[in-house]
């Protein structure tokens, strides 16, 4: 029998959250959250996630781009894919195409927030499948 895959959820939207959680679980992924920036790196250093699904704009100490920056400096967890998740076009008129961010940073994937239950979950097995394993 095969482990089933791990997925962090860091998002400030605990109602968000709790959907996600739920299309990931009945899609029987072992799925575990946090609530901000500075739990998210503490979960994904303690709990090794095969994929972290990372809102941009949180609301605190830390952004969605400096999670993703630090994750993907850290030796451990750099081979961890990481979807961006969020409503930024819609809020901010912006625009944040796939590999956002810093050069050998980026997330790998980014989509629009609100994301059809189907949508997400054809992003997180693509991401899953393709992902290289730790280096």
């Amino acid at each position: 029998m095969t482990a089933r895959a791990k997925i962090l959820l860091v998002d400030d939207d605990q109602d968000l959250v709790a959907v996600l959680h739920t299309v990931l679980e009945k899609a029987d992924y072992e799925v575990f959250s946090a609530l901000s920036g500075a739990e998210g790196l503490a979960q994904a250093r303690t709990q090794k996630p095969d994929l972290i699904i990372l809102d941009v704009m949180l609301e605190t100490e830390h952004t969605g781009f400096q999670v993703c920056r630090e994750l993907k400096s850290d030796p451990s967890l750099r081979h961890v894919p990481v979807l961006f998740l969020s409503c930024i076009r819609t809020k901010k008129g912006g625009w944040c195409p796939r590999g956002c961010g810093v050069e050998g940073m980026a997330a790998d994937d980014f989509a629009d927030k609100p994301i059809r239950p189907s949508d997400l979950l054809a992003r997180v097995q693509n991401l899953l499948q393709r992902r290289p394993g730790p280096s």
